[in-house]
């Protein structure tokens, strides 16, 4: 399979917030080096995300592995970071521009990338039924306040009928807000290489009891159309 180019800005960073939330090692290699480096994303700064552009946005990861990564890198103009999303693996290219204030000890400022290649990492053939690895999704409730108002939710899990939104403290309202058997009409999910919207209907909500995500909830989305949607693509 080739390497399919996202260049959606809002896209690429549920892509970033996805490694963020899972800590997933990235992968630096800087021009001229043979030698590739280890890090972890450590915070995300989103800017001014007027007109939905990325403006000064920017993002912090921890110093690299080997430590000579570290000095390497302040003299390139540019570097390649490589990191996995479920079954697939992600390349974009970002600017170093320097240290963070807050703590130089502690993190590499990388530039906000223009795109991100997706390539499917595995072997066997992928079936035209299997669903896209979910990244997040973002709907709007009227319920409750009267007034219409967005929601962004990471994906906890999924499966062919439905998904795990995971709810932390900022959004914790919706767990007053919605019941089962509320219906959400219009629910744009975002996958690695896809948007589908669909309809769904709440199912569960559960707390989780162990783990990094211990005492967030689990908003259970049950809609058969996530499926139907995924083959229309």
């Amino acid at each position: 399979m080739d390497w399919v180019a996202v260049g959606d800005d809002k896209q690429i960073w549920r892509m970033i917030e996805h490694v963020a939330n899972y800590q997933t090692p990235i992968k630096v290699t800087i021009p001229g080096n043979e030698t590739s480096f280890t890090s972890k994303l450590l915070k995300v700064n989103y800017g001014s995300i007027a007109s939905g552009k990325a403006k000064g946005q920017e993002f912090i990861i921890e110093k690299m592995v080997p430590e000579k990564g570290n000095a390497l890198i302040q003299s390139s103009t540019e570097v390649t970071l490589e990191f996995p999303i479920n079954d697939k693996i992600c390349r974009c290219t970002s600017k170093y521009t320097g240290l963070d204030e807050l703590d130089p000890k502690a993190g590499l400022i990388l530039s906000f990338p223009k795109s991100v290649k997706i390539k499917d990492r595995r072997r066997e053939k992928r079936f035209a039924y299997e669903l896209p690895e979910m990244v997040s999704v973002e709907f709007k409730i009227e319920k409750g306040t009267g007034k219409p108002r967005s929601y962004e939710l990471n994906v906890y899990d999924c499966s062919k009928h439905g998904l795990g939104l995971l709810i932390t403290d900022k959004d914790i309202e919706l767990l007053n807000i919605l019941e089962m058997g509320d219906e959400i009409k219009e629910i744009t999910f975002y996958a690695t290489a896809a948007i589908i919207k669909v309809q769904g209907t709440v199912r569960h909500k559960s707390k989780i009891r162990e783990g990094k995500y211990e005492g967030c909830y689990i908003l259970g989305i049950e809609s058969p159309d996530i499926i139907e949607g995924w083959k229309s693509l």
